[in-house]
């Protein structure tokens, strides 16, 4: 396995140097490509489904109760927590949202990854869509007419 050095330089100050033993450049051509086949084992569960681009993950669990749903969720992050630990994957927490999809007016059920709660929203943008928890794309449309108006703004003498 190749060893990479990071070192950083503002102004005259230099950093010292440190090795970084895993990862892929950011940006990088491949990087997507060799992250997918580094992932490509990662644990799935019966009673849900995966929808992923590169390194943005969307894990979906569908039921008629919130709970059962919540359920589901919980058992497959638990075991993408054991497989984060074997491969030492650190995930980006704050990058993190659940969101339940009901007309249900309760509280969603808390979920949680290697112990820490994952915060729950009204909404999630996945992939450049705004789902809200109704389904009725009522955010996503807004913010999509906002910014036409923006773009419109470059185009007048206002």
């Amino acid at each position: 396995m190749a060893n990479f050095v990071l070192q950083v330089k503002f102004g005259s100050s230099v950093l010292s140097i440190a090795n970084i033993n895993a990862g892929v450049p950011q940006g990088g051509i491949l990087s997507p490509i060799l992250y997918n086949i580094y992932a490509a084992n990662q644990p799935t569960s019966l009673n849900t489904t995966v929808a992923k681009f590169a390194d943005d993950k969307a894990i979906i669990a569908i039921h008629e109760d919130p709970n059962t749903a919540s359920l589901n969720l919980q058992h497959h992050f638990n075991l993408l927590s054991n497989w984060y630990d074997n491969w030492r994957v650190k995930v980006n927490q704050s990058k993190s949202l659940h969101t339940t999809f009901t007309l249900r007016l309760a509280p969603c059920p808390e979920v949680s990854l290697a112990g820490i709660p994952i915060p729950s929203s009204q909404s999630v943008k996945y992939l450049g869509l705004t789902i809200d928890r109704r389904l009725t794309w009522a955010q996503h449309g807004r913010e999509k007419k906002t910014h036409l108006k923006c773009t419109n703004c470059l185009f007048t003498n206002h």
